[in-house]
């Protein structure tokens, strides 16, 4: 079983500066893995998944400068990197996992794409982030260029995301954002989850419930 410093070195690439790792099985799902606040250049989960039994390829994208994903052009760049690698993928193949920032960016790219999202106490409305949330992600919010909230997109094609939260003050008020959002939008469909924990945390316990999140929402049909 190769470590994590020999899948990089194996299926790392880079395209105009923009390092990924991208492991094609030659199967027609994705998951796209998006690593999450302070992370660097560490891909998520990277390990784990290439170990797994699930049938899928894999994208694993970094955000070394905590930009929600948007850098400094609202994120263009990395929409039109992912429409070169998911264009051979069926829009319900594709799956978008993420936290916290992470998850932001995993709602987003699956309303833009009318894809899937799996995602994990997400920040959807920088406005009520900023009111409650820890001063080292203030301090990083404070420092993009450009920001959008989930709520100010306009949906066009219909995508499905699976959202656990916890009891944290903070994943309250955005996830109440996010069923707003979703209670006037009908190409949005959203199903909540509630963890009993009052930490800001990666909330499924085991990898073997990670998995089944994911299995299920591959399944699950886009209408």
């Amino acid at each position: 079983m190769m470590n994590y410093e020999e899948l990089v070195e194996k299926y790392e690439k880079d395209e105009n500066g923009r390092k990924y790792v991208y492991i094609n099985n030659n199967h027609p799902k994705i998951l796209v893995s998006l690593s999450a606040f302070n992370n660097g250049d560490k891909y998520q989960s990277l390990v784990s998944l290439f170990r797994s039994t699930l049938d899928a390829d894999y994208l694993f994208l970094t955000d070394p400068l905590n930009s929600y994903y948007l850098e400094n052009d609202l994120g263009s760049n990395f929409l039109i990197f992912l429409e070169k690698i998911l264009a051979s993928y069926r829009r319900e193949n594709i799956i978008f996992f993420g936290s916290s920032m992470a998850g932001y960016a995993a709602i987003r790219f699956a309303i833009t794409f009318g894809a899937k999202a799996l995602v994990c106490n997400p920040q959807v409305n920088f406005d009520i982030t900023m009111e409650y949330a820890w001063p080292a992600l203030v301090n990083g919010i404070s420092k993009i260029d450009q920001t959008e909230n989930i709520d100010n997109i306009l949906p066009s094609l219909t995508s499905y995301i699976y959202y656990a939260f916890g009891n944290n003050i903070l994943d309250i008020k955005n996830q109440e954002n996010m069923s707003n959002y979703a209670s006037v939008n009908q190409k949005i469909h959203v199903d909540f989850i509630q963890y009993d924990t009052d930490e800001h945390t990666f909330l499924f316990t085991s990898f073997t419930e990670f998995i089944g999140y994911v299995r299920a929402v591959f399944n699950t049909t886009l209408a």
